[in-house]
Protein backbone atom coordinates (compact mmCIF):
# COMPACT_ATOMS: atom_id res chain seq x y z
CA UNK A 1 0.00 0.00 0.00
CA UNK A 2 1.26 3.49 -0.85
CA UNK A 3 1.83 5.78 1.59
CA UNK A 4 0.18 8.99 0.84
CA UNK A 5 0.01 11.80 3.10
CA UNK A 6 -2.23 14.93 1.36
CA UNK A 7 -2.76 15.20 -1.67
CA UNK A 8 -1.77 18.01 -4.04
CA UNK A 9 -4.73 19.83 -5.66
CA UNK A 10 -2.82 20.69 -8.54
CA UNK A 11 -3.10 17.94 -10.86
CA UNK A 12 -5.09 15.27 -8.83
CA UNK A 13 -7.10 14.40 -11.75
CA UNK A 14 -4.69 12.81 -13.64
CA UNK A 15 -2.37 11.34 -11.06
CA UNK A 16 -3.06 7.53 -11.09
CA UNK A 17 -2.68 7.39 -7.27
CA UNK A 18 -5.47 10.09 -7.01
CA UNK A 19 -8.02 10.06 -9.81
CA UNK A 20 -9.95 7.16 -9.28
CA UNK A 21 -10.79 8.66 -5.61
CA UNK A 22 -11.37 12.18 -7.30
CA UNK A 23 -13.70 10.91 -9.39
CA UNK A 24 -15.33 8.47 -7.45
CA UNK A 25 -14.47 8.86 -3.64
CA UNK A 26 -14.78 12.45 -2.28
CA UNK A 27 -15.86 12.89 1.23
CA UNK A 28 -15.55 15.86 4.12
CA UNK A 29 -13.54 15.77 6.83
CA UNK A 30 -14.46 17.84 9.80
CA UNK A 31 -12.11 19.72 12.05
CA UNK A 32 -12.41 22.42 14.78
CA UNK A 33 -9.27 23.62 13.37
CA UNK A 34 -5.87 22.36 11.76
CA UNK A 35 -2.08 22.99 13.45
CA UNK A 36 1.04 23.91 10.94
CA UNK A 37 4.67 24.66 12.43
CA UNK A 38 6.57 27.60 11.32
CA UNK A 39 10.78 28.54 11.49
CA UNK A 40 13.51 27.16 12.12
CA UNK A 41 14.51 23.74 12.95
CA UNK A 42 14.41 23.27 16.73
CA UNK A 43 12.68 26.80 17.06
CA UNK A 44 9.33 25.79 14.87
CA UNK A 45 6.59 27.84 16.86
CA UNK A 46 3.21 26.06 16.77
CA UNK A 47 0.23 27.65 15.24
CA UNK A 48 -3.28 27.10 15.76
CA UNK A 49 -5.73 27.99 12.32
CA UNK A 50 -9.61 27.89 12.79
CA UNK A 51 -12.68 29.59 11.15
CA UNK A 52 -12.90 33.22 12.04
CA UNK A 53 -16.41 32.98 12.97
CA UNK A 54 -15.88 29.79 15.21
CA UNK A 55 -17.52 27.39 13.23
CA UNK A 56 -16.05 23.75 12.36
CA UNK A 57 -14.31 23.35 9.39
CA UNK A 58 -14.65 20.93 6.55
CA UNK A 59 -12.11 20.06 4.74
CA UNK A 60 -11.90 18.39 1.06
CA UNK A 61 -11.14 15.15 1.23
CA UNK A 62 -10.30 11.63 -0.98
CA UNK A 63 -11.20 8.17 -0.08
CA UNK A 64 -9.83 5.09 -0.47
CA UNK A 65 -9.90 1.04 0.11
CA UNK A 66 -6.09 -1.20 -0.49
CA UNK A 67 -6.95 -4.83 0.06
CA UNK A 68 -4.55 -6.38 2.47
CA UNK A 69 -2.92 -9.86 2.48
CA UNK A 70 -5.63 -11.50 4.70
CA UNK A 71 -8.38 -10.05 2.47
CA UNK A 72 -9.45 -7.47 4.65
CA UNK A 73 -9.98 -3.86 2.98
CA UNK A 74 -8.25 -0.91 4.83
CA UNK A 75 -9.98 2.32 4.58
CA UNK A 76 -8.27 5.64 4.27
CA UNK A 77 -8.70 9.11 3.49
CA UNK A 78 -6.36 12.07 2.70
CA UNK A 79 -6.65 16.03 2.64
CA UNK A 80 -6.43 17.81 -0.72
CA UNK A 81 -4.35 20.72 -0.03
CA UNK A 82 -3.60 24.06 -2.14
CA UNK A 83 -1.47 26.94 -2.46
CA UNK A 84 -1.74 29.51 0.51
CA UNK A 85 -3.83 32.38 1.13
CA UNK A 86 -2.51 35.21 2.23
CA UNK A 87 -3.45 34.32 5.97
CA UNK A 88 -1.66 30.74 5.63
CA UNK A 89 1.63 32.29 3.57
CA UNK A 90 4.19 33.41 6.22
CA UNK A 91 3.14 29.87 7.82
CA UNK A 92 3.06 27.18 5.80
CA UNK A 93 3.18 26.97 1.39
CA UNK A 94 0.20 24.70 1.46
CA UNK A 95 -2.61 24.43 3.47
CA UNK A 96 -6.16 22.08 2.70
CA UNK A 97 -9.09 23.01 0.78
CA UNK A 98 -11.85 24.08 2.81
CA UNK A 99 -15.06 24.02 1.55
CA UNK A 100 -18.21 26.49 2.76
CA UNK A 101 -21.57 24.59 3.30
CA UNK A 102 -22.67 26.08 -0.12
CA UNK A 103 -20.67 23.67 -1.52
CA UNK A 104 -21.27 20.68 -0.03
CA UNK A 105 -23.43 19.17 -1.81
CA UNK A 106 -21.92 19.76 -5.32
CA UNK A 107 -18.55 18.38 -3.56
CA UNK A 108 -20.14 15.20 -2.13
CA UNK A 109 -22.01 13.95 -5.70
CA UNK A 110 -21.25 11.37 -7.58
CA UNK A 111 -22.47 12.91 -10.58
CA UNK A 112 -20.20 15.92 -11.17
CA UNK A 113 -16.86 15.40 -14.00
CA UNK A 114 -13.64 15.89 -12.17
CA UNK A 115 -13.13 19.32 -14.39
CA UNK A 116 -16.54 20.67 -12.88
CA UNK A 117 -15.16 20.40 -9.42
CA UNK A 118 -12.14 21.94 -10.12
CA UNK A 119 -13.16 25.34 -9.25
CA UNK A 120 -13.89 24.21 -5.52
CA UNK A 121 -10.19 23.39 -5.21
CA UNK A 122 -9.20 26.91 -4.15
CA UNK A 123 -8.33 29.13 -1.09
CA UNK A 124 -11.36 30.54 0.80
CA UNK A 125 -10.71 34.48 1.53
CA UNK A 126 -8.77 35.40 3.41
CA UNK A 127 -11.20 36.57 6.51
CA UNK A 128 -12.51 33.33 6.95
CA UNK A 129 -9.06 32.17 8.95
CA UNK A 130 -7.57 33.17 12.07
CA UNK A 131 -4.18 32.24 13.40
CA UNK A 132 -3.48 31.69 16.94
CA UNK A 133 -0.38 30.38 18.52
CA UNK A 134 -1.04 27.20 19.82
Amino acid sequence: MPSLFNARAEGIAEKPSFRSAFKHRRCLIPASCFYEWSGPKGAKTKHRIARADGHPLALAGICEEWPQPDGALLRSCTIITITPNAVMEPIHNRMPVILGADYWDEWLSPHPQPADLQHLLRARPDPWLTVQPA
